[in-house]
């Protein structure tokens, strides 16, 4: 593990983390302009959910522009990391727990990771192992209100909309969700505009030129993330995204279309 410095405070990362903790180090920041997008939606009142806090590259930003950030993390290392993260920064408003978000409440297994072996420890799903650390699982529906919610659980974005269809015609927060698996965004797209929201495109590169660190692209290749911001059709907005289509994937992105 090292300490990085970065735009908004320090954050422990795995020496060999390739994408998050690569970033962080080199950069002092990690997709930038996923922060950019934060800053524009949340206010100093309000309450944030972030599901999938991995190192906390987001949670750390997160909690300098809102009143609380309630952090989830099912990878026992990098939950661990992450507490560490939000102690060096004194961030009393962050909470942080050890749980995996689901479609149901019960329990995963997560494998527990090599740190000294090369990977994208961000790449872990929380489900579909069949050994590992027994980890609770609770829904969105159990979850402490909020105005925002950020999603990023590596492929199980629908079972997430699926525990929290409550939670979300409740209280009708901004959603800010990853959708970079093709077999699984029409059916997400399908289950966030039936809940009465508005879809639109979020795809920020990992690198910018006037990053914290003035540092050169660490990956020297263009990767970016594929999000989605949903806004509840009640709420009169003027945004300057792409909308997504019924049945579009972020395939339909990358070729132009």
């Amino acid at each position: 593990m090292q300490i990085a410095h970065g735009r908004y405070g320090q954050f422990i990362v795995p020496d060999q983390d390739l994408y998050v903790g690569r970033s962080l180090l080199s950069l002092g920041e990690y997709s930038e302009g996923e922060v950019d997008l934060f800053r524009a939606l949340i206010k100093p009142q309000h309450r944030v959910i972030e599901i999938g806090s991995n190192l906390g590259a987001h949670t750390i930003p997160l909690a300098r522009m809102a009143q609380q950030v309630y952090a989830y993390e099912p990878q026992r290392l990098i939950f661990q990391a992450l507490c560490g993260s939000v102690s060096l920064n004194g961030l009393a408003n962050v909470h942080v727990q050890h749980l995996a978000i689901g479609a149901r409440a019960g329990v995963t297994e997560v494998p527990l990771l090599n740190m000294d072996r090369s990977q994208n420890f961000g790449a872990l799903p929380a489900f579909g192992h069949a050994a590992g650390e027994e980890v609770s699982v609770v829904t969105l529906d159990s979850l402490p209100s909020a105005s925002f919610v950020k999603v990023d659980v590596e492929g199980a974005e629908c079972d997430v909309i699926m525990g929290g269809t409550r939670y979300l015609q409740e209280h009708r927060p901004a959603l800010y969700i990853e959708n970079d698996r093709a077999e699984h965004s029409p059916r997400l797209i399908e289950l966030i505009t039936e809940l009465g929201y508005d879809l639109w495109w979020h795809t920020p590169p990992f690198f910018r030129a006037d990053n914290h660190n003035r540092a050169p692209d660490p990956w020297q290749r263009p990767f970016r993330s594929f999000n989605m911001l949903g806004l509840p059709k009640e709420v009169r907005s003027n945004v300057d995204l792409r909308p997504v289509k019924p049945g579009e994937t972020h395939l339909d992105l990358t070729q132009g279309s």
